[in-house]
């Protein structure tokens, strides 16, 4: 049905994206750096840093140094010559961004940038920063939310090449061959994922997707494609932390199930608590008569779950965005608001 969408043909090509920045960063040729890193910051907005969100999620434990994502105009006053600032504007003019990346330089900081082009990267090349330029081929609809391989393996490339993250090159070799690049491939290893059904039950409602553990990063990148692709308002908890107060706002406002609708994104491979949470949180939701989804990614590896829940939950966008009758692709609103900035 949607061959011949843009999004749809960015979101069946996440494992080319994932191949083709793993390449070229592992190719780029640079010394290790003479200060040691203590620290690393990833600065970018929207899409641009959703890569980095699923990457500290699912492989923190892996990661030697802190890791922490900047949305912001300036990074924390620790900043200093032993931080790595990743500088992540896709589309390269991301004001926020170029400010961020200005002050990691007057800091002394260790700088790569990863962008398309534009004024990001013209700064990187006058002032040598080491720099990772995206070419989209991979992703026809040339929107950052559907792009997210280039952000997860060009910075998970780089943090190997630098001895930051305990992982095997093989092992992310055959996570990214495991990445499925159908629609059939995906609904085969995500369980109950019929996205025309689940799309029924969101129509005029609220989405509020809850994931814990590894799976935090898919909840925060599928917020964002039901706010841009679908034009719905959504938004994400996590778990354990929302059973500490959410759970009593389900008294408020009155006739509250009928405008919300919860997804659960889960695995076999969480932990027996946060399983239980999953079950118990579901459970509470059903004495308020709160519908909810269970979508689970049935892979026995953590990364490759959270990939292939990455194009589940492009493609549930996607159909939401069908249903609403909206192109998916722009970002008309979002573009308003910049030219007023």
């Amino acid at each position: 049905m949607y061959k011949n969408d843009l999004v749809y043909q960015s979101i069946l090509k996440l494992g080319n994206q994932a191949s083709t920045a793993w390449s070229a960063v592992s190719n780029l040729s640079f010394s290790t750096p003479k200060i040691n890193i203590t620290n690393i910051v990833v600065a970018g907005m929207g899409g641009s840093t959703l890569g980095a969100h699923l990457l500290r999620s699912v492989l923190e434990k892996n990661i030697l140094v802190p890791f922490i994502i900047v949305n912001d105009y300036m990074l924390p006053p620790w900043v200093d010559s032993h931080t790595l600032v990743i500088a992540s504007s896709y589309s390269g003019n991301t004001e926020e961004t170029i400010s961020a990346l200005e002050d990691a330089h007057a800091k002394g900081t260790q700088i790569f940038v990863i962008a398309t082009g534009r004024k990001l990267l013209d700064i990187a090349l006058i002032k040598k920063f080491l720099h990772y330029k995206i070419d989209e081929i991979e992703n026809p609809s040339k929107q950052p939310r559907y792009g997210l391989g280039y952000g997860i393996f060009s910075i998970l490339s780089l943090l190997l090449k630098l001895k930051l993250i305990t992982v095997n090159k093989e092992d992310i070799d055959e996570a990214i061959n495991k990445i499925n690049t159908t629609e059939k491939g995906i609904a085969q290893v995500i369980s109950n994922f019929e996205p025309k059904k689940i799309v029924k039950l969101l129509k005029n409602k609220v989405p509020v997707v809850v994931a814990g553990e590894f799976l935090t990063g898919n909840a925060h990148i599928l917020q964002n494609q039901f706010n841009e692709s679908s034009k719905t308002f959504a938004t994400y908890f996590t778990l354990p932390e929302l059973n500490h107060h959410l759970l009593e706002a389900l008294v408020k406002p009155k006739k509250l199930s009928k405008k919300i609708h919860f997804l659960f994104l889960t695995s076999p491979l969480y932990s027996k608590k946060m399983t239980d949470r999953t079950k118990n949180t579901a459970s509470i939701l059903q004495k308020f008569n709160i519908g909810y989804t269970m979508i689970e990614a049935i892979e026995d590896n953590q990364f490759v779950a959270a990939l292939n829940m990455i194009a589940a939950g492009g493609l549930l966008s996607l159909e939401l965005a069908r249903v609403n009758k909206v192109d998916p692709s722009p970002v008309p609103v979002v573009e308003m608001f910049k030219k007023m900035m």
